[in-house]
């Protein structure tokens, strides 16, 4: 059975190179770009997508880049992303920066102290950090 797993990320990824790459050859990818969602209500926006790729698509994992979009909107993001995991206790969310540099993003986004807990949303799973080291 094929991992499937859904790319965050800033910009458009092509995945049709991922989907074909003999490197990835179990592996179904999707993608979802968060610069695209309207910034007037971003979170809500992203909550919505990611239900819909959730219900559509099944993944078992996440993988966020931590590009522009994320850090322009780090707690929006992993309040969006452990709302999924609420709803999809089994779904791993994977970065390609380490849990702690992304509790750095949320803390310096944060003038008013929003919990850097969130960031306990992303996986420290070994393998899951090796999968994302061969996609990025």
């Amino acid at each position: 059975m094929p991992r499937v797993l859904l790319l965050l990320s800033s910009l458009y990824t092509d995945i049709d190179i991922l989907n074909h790459s003999p490197r990835f050859e179990n592996t179904v990818f999707d993608a979802l770009a968060i610069s695209d969602l309207p910034e007037d209500h971003f979170e809500t926006a992203l909550r919505a997508h990611l239900r819909s790729k959730l219900d559509s698509f099944r993944p078992d994992k996440i993988i966020l880049h931590a590009g522009r979009a994320f850090q322009k909107h780090p707690r929006a993001v992993l309040a969006a992303l452990r709302a999924s995991q609420l709803l999809e206790p089994a779904l791993q969310i994977g970065c390609d920066r380490s849990r702690a540099v992304v509790r750095r993003y949320l803390e310096q986004a944060s003038a008013d102290g929003h919990p850097a807990s969130l960031a306990d949303v992303i996986s420290e799973d070994e393998a899951l950090r090796e999968l994302i080291a061969g996609i990025f």
